[in-house]
């Protein structure tokens, strides 16, 4: 508040005072005593070790309304539950959750953010606008489409994201904090996957890609890639990748590599050609990394499939799930075989 006052010699003082406004929790029975509730918006986690703590996930879920009034969080863990997966990714256990008071919360999440190491490696900017983008993605997937989804899907509980002011040599700053799948079963991309399994993943796609086939809503959303969007986007990020693969001593060690790059080369100059030659007998909504890792089945089978990882989605053919598909869910003997 600012004041002016004049006294009688003439002379004018301005003077200003600035007041703090607290908002206090009303007291209810079984809550504790009521505290100082500061209103503060959570920002996505970049540095688990040190933004991941009790009053980070306090703020997250008071700023969805999961934690009753006075409730906060007391003490957690967490461990990198996606250890040696992945490299888009770090996928975080937030585990033994312990509150003040009582709620109906579970004492255990999922916590998926970016990995960082990534900005230490010259991945090429193509690949770092794709991770980019694909973050967004799936921020928007389980925010908008979640409502229409035929299938099971996690529940949210806090989902973020800052602008990126370099996205061709940054990660962006996002984050999801999820519900952890039951006791999940994953089948190993390495071992391959049996006909049933195989079919059962293929109809639950067959049942997404039904829903949002030809979709105008989808058409017209900016944020999913497709051939309006991003153009030939997929196109140059195989074209930039292919070229850094030789430099894998790991990957240049397998007999078939060389056999596997040549092949790989033949086909990226047809990618476009191909999506839009699908394209035209309609598109849909399409994971685009649709493989054996990124799919759950509950409690060891007892429920239905749980889809994952929706970071690389597009509004394009559906053969492009299949496809991928068919590419990855192959053992590695299998996969020398077919190569």
């Amino acid at each position: 508040t600012t004041t002016t006052t004049t006294d009688d010699a003439g002379v004018t003082t301005t003077r200003t005072v600035t007041t703090t406004t607290t908002v206090t929790a009303t007291a209810e029975e079984g809550v504790p005593p009521p505290e100082t509730v500061v209103a503060r918006v959570a920002r996505p986690i970049r540095d688990e070790d040190t933004e991941l703590t009790p009053a980070w996930l306090t703020t997250a879920l008071n700023e969805r309304g999961h934690l009753p009034r006075g409730v906060r969080v007391e003490s957690m863990e967490f461990l990198n539950l996606g250890e040696g997966r992945g490299y888009a990714g770090k996928t975080l256990e937030i585990f033994d959750v312990k509150y003040t008071g009582p709620t109906d919360l579970p004492d255990v999440f999922v916590m998926k953010i970016p990995n960082y190491m990534m900005e230490s490696i010259d991945w090429g900017k193509t690949i770092f606008s794709m991770c980019d983008l694909g973050f967004r993605q799936e921020n928007y997937f389980y925010d908008k489409l979640h409502a229409k989804h035929p299938i099971a899907l996690p529940k949210m509980y806090w989902i973020g994201e800052e602008p990126n002011p370099s996205p061709e040599t940054t990660m962006p700053r996002a984050s999801i904090l999820m519900e952890i799948v039951p006791d999940p079963g994953m089948i190993s991309q390495v071992e391959g996957t049996s006909e049933s399994d195989g079919r059962e993943f293929l109809t639950a796609l067959a049942k997404i890609q039904a829903v949002h086939w030809n979709s105008e809503e989808l058409a017209a959303a900016d944020w999913l890639m497709s051939s309006e969007t991003i153009g030939n986007f997929k196109q140059g990020v195989v074209a930039e990748a292919l070229p850094r693969l030789r430099g894998i001593p790991e990957f240049m060690a397998l007999e078939y590599a060389e056999e596997f790059l040549a092949l790989l080369e033949r086909a990226t100059p047809q990618i476009a050609a191909l999506n839009a030659e699908a394209s035209e007998h309609g598109k849909t909504l399409c994971h685009g990394d649709a493989r054996t890792e990124n799919c759950l089945w509950p409690n060891q089978r007892t429920e239905g499939i749980v889809i994952i990882d929706w970071q690389f989605i597009s509004f394009a053919n559906p053969m492009t799930d299949l496809c991928y598909f068919i590419g990855t869910c192959f053992s590695e003997e299998e996969q020398k075989k077919y190569a």
